[in-house]
Parts: structure tokens; sequence; C-alpha cells
């Protein structure tokens, strides 16, 4: 069995060992040492990377009590290899799986609701509690949390005799039989857990819990930690004084200004609607009992062609189309009041590449065609261009 050395230093990123295997497999060589600080997946957290010698490590794992060390080269075994841990990521998953310990600690001490499910991602950390946890009870458990890494609490992985252990009550997500290896973080957490910690919590840093939402009748959390904390509060602060300087307001009174700027947006989308109205009545007076209409115009949106279209076709005595130009394509929409405009639809899908649909009295989609093509097509289905 591969000796863990970061049981008894989990700040130990750099050791030498003996390759006791190597054999090849799928995507490179399994190396077994007789001793490692390296980390192998489990628990929730990743497996180390890092170099034996100059030979790569791309994942850690376990198999049968060993540590096995994924490389991108083959090791001789008998040799004596120097092993160095990459260590700003092993040090970054040590913090936010403390960071994890105490806030899930403290969710139980407070709610009684146990975590069923941890990830440690690539951008943060997500945590699955089987309770309903609202926004301010999970800011309470932040402030709560942050106390703890402020206090700077000696952080403790050992394992108890077997009669220590009955005697202690304990965070674990099945029952455990043999040695169990117990996590403690004084006021915050006691917890079963094979994974490497930082020794004291104010080596965790910030802890920010970024969203929550309800998932099969629990919650899942979003976390970050230390720097990544650190860096998305710095990224926040930065685009809140942007945004301020563009509502020309305090940073602190940015959603009283987006308020007021979503109130005035709303009146100025029903000014612009009234106008609308009036310039779509004025367009289909011009076009009173001509029969089919063709308008080819620029900058409407899909519900403007319809709205136009609607418009003309209640006075034209006929159909009506309206084509507008959108980023290269010709967005339309037809709509008769005497005819069924499904066998047009798909003439226009056919002879200017197009797509869309929709029902007898209304059809709408868009083509890649010129308006010229536009028109030409139109002409040869004999209506008024």
């Amino acid at each position: 069995m591969t000796e863990r050395l970061f049981e008894h230093d989990p700040h130990l990123f750099a050791f030498t060992a003996k390759v006791l295997s190597c054999e090849e497999t799928d995507g490179g060589f399994a190396v077994v040492l007789d001793r490692s600080a390296f980390f192998p997946d489990g628990g929730g957290q990743p497996g180390d990377t890092g170099f034996l010698g100059e030979v790569r490590v791309k994942d850690t794992r376990e198999r049968d009590g060993q540590t096995v060390h994924l490389c991108d080269a083959p090791l001789e075994p008998g040799t004596t290899v120097a092993g160095n841990i990459d260590t700003a990521e092993r040090l970054m998953r040590m913090r936010e799986h403390t960071g994890e310990h105490i806030v899930s600690g403290i969710i139980y001490r407070r709610f009684g609701f146990h975590n069923v499910g941890f990830h440690m991602g690539a951008e943060s950390v997500t945590v699955d509690v089987d309770g309903v946890l609202m926004w301010e009870e999970l800011l309470e458990v932040q402030r709560a949390a942050n106390e703890i890494v402020r206090r700077d609490l000696p952080v403790r992985a050992e394992y108890p005799d077997a009669e220590a252990l009955e005697r202690m009550e304990y965070r674990s997500k099945k029952k455990l039989t043999g040695a169990v290896r117990i996590v403690t973080v004084p006021e915050a957490d006691v917890c079963a857990c094979c994974g490497v910690h930082v020794t004291h919590t104010g080596e965790v840093g910030q802890i920010l819990i970024l969203s929550r939402e309800t998932r099969k009748g629990g919650t899942r959390l979003e976390l970050l930690c230390g720097e990544k904390a650190e860096r998305y509060c710095e990224a926040l602060a930065e685009q809140s004084r942007r945004i301020g300087a563009m509502l020309s307001v305090k940073t602190t009174q940015i959603a009283d200004g987006a308020a007021k700027l979503a109130e005035e947006t709303e009146r100025r989308k029903e000014q612009i609607a009234a106008l609308s109205k009036r310039l779509f009545a004025e367009i289909a007076e011009g076009h009173r009992g001509v029969g089919n209409v063709l308008i080819v115009e620029e900058g409407f949106s899909a519900d403007d062609t319809r709205r136009l279209a609607d418009a003309v076709a209640r006075v034209c005595g006929g159909s009506c189309a309206v084509f507008s130009e959108q980023e290269g394509r010709q967005l339309f929409a037809v709509i008769s009041e005497t005819e069924d405009l499904r066998p047009l639809c798909a003439r226009i899908r056919e002879r200017l590449s197009g797509s869309g649909g929709g029902k007898a009295d209304c059809v709408m989609g868009s083509v890649r065609a010129s308006a010229d093509e536009i028109r030409t097509f139109f002409e040869e289905e004999g209506w008024s261009v």
C-alpha cells in the first residue's frame, strides 16, 4: 500500500520515492510509488497533477489501496524519482475543500440539513444539501463561515480509535467501518473525509456563496473560496463602477438607477409603439384598395413586419407582404384576409432560399435574397411592388 504523505503534511508538495511498478494503460502509464504526496481523486476532490522527475503526472487515482499516478511517459521500476505537485492547483483545492466543510458544517448545525453531494469544478464548488435554504439564510451561513476563517482556527485530520469514534458525533454520507479519518473544524464541522485540507481556517480566505437553486427538494449552492472569491469581487466592483458611471449614480445606488432606466425604457417603448401604429396606419392608407402589395423597408423587427402587413392587409383588398433586412437576412411577414398563404410561403422558401411558415392567413420567416430578387419574385406573382 502506498504511504500517503499528504495525511501527515498536507503542505508537502515535493518528495522522493521509489517506483514500484509502471504499466501502460489507456491514455498513458500507470505508475505506483512506495510513498506519495499526490492526492488521488476522491471525496469530491480531483486528483493532483504535477511531475515525477521529468515525466508529467496528468491525474492521480486510487486502486486497491495504491496511489496510481497517470503519467505521459514510463518510469523504470526500482528507480528513485523526485515528485513535485502542481502547488497552486493543490492549494486552491485544499482551500475549497476546507471552505466546503465550514459551510456544510454550519448548515448542518443550524438547520439540520445534510450535505448529499459535492463537486469541485474548475470555476467553482457546488454543494447539494437535503433541505431548502432561502437566500437570507445562506447569507447568515456565509457570515458565520467567514467569521470562522477570520479566527484562523486549527483544522485537524486524525484517525480516532474505535472507542473514541463510537463516542463521536460526525457527519458522514454513509455508515463507515474500519479506520475512519475525521476532519474537525472547531465550532463549524466534524466530518468523515479522505480529502486534503488546510491546517488553519485563515488559509481558506474569503468564502462567497454565489448562487442557490432548489433541486429535488433540496438546495444546490455554488461557492467560491480564496483567490477565486477575491477575483470575483474585484470584477464585480469594477463592473459596478462602470455601470454606475453609465447610469450617473453611486455604485451603492445601481439598483435604483437601473430601475429608473427600466421605467424610462418602458415609457419609450410605449411611445415608439404608438408612433409605429400611426406610421403603419398612414402607410396602409396609401395602399387602400390596390390589391396585393409588397413593401420592402429597412430596420423593422419581425414583429414590426407582422404589424405593418396586418395594417395594410386590412385596407388593400388583397394580401400584404413586408420584408425588412436584419443581419444579412430579410425577415418577412405576409398577411391576407382573402386567400390561403401557405402555397405562397412554400414558393418563397424555394425561390428565395428561405425558411418559415404559419397559418392560412399569416406566414412569417426569413430569406437570403436581395431586395431586387424579392421584387422580381413578387412581380412574377402578379403583385404590386
